[in-house]
């Protein structure tokens, strides 16, 4: 019988991680802006097809009253992945 390995994950300590990484590398007070939108551009263009146009689009949307920050692309599988016909 094989051993089962539980690993405990801290998803609030890995994300200040990853924050305080941002941070120490972005000197300045719109670090997390700039982050968000260098990461987003960078996983667009990461995987843009070849034969056609690229585009990467932020727009401020308001959602039941509430300002949401949409980033979307085109050209590229790259904010949502690959589309499967099947399971």
């Amino acid at each position: 019988m094989s051993k089962i390995i539980v690993s405990r994950k801290n998803d609030e300590r890995d994300m200040r991680a990853i924050a305080d990484g941002y941070a120490g590398k972005i000197k300045h007070d719109l670090w997390l802006a700039d982050g968000l939108q260098k990461d987003a551009i960078q996983n667009s263009w990461d995987v843009k097809r070849k034969d056609g146009e690229w585009e990467c689009g932020f727009s401020l949307i308001n959602i039941n009253g509430v300002s949401v920050l949409c980033i979307a692309d085109q050209g590229t599988t790259g904010l949502d992945g690959k589309k499967f016909n099947d399971e």
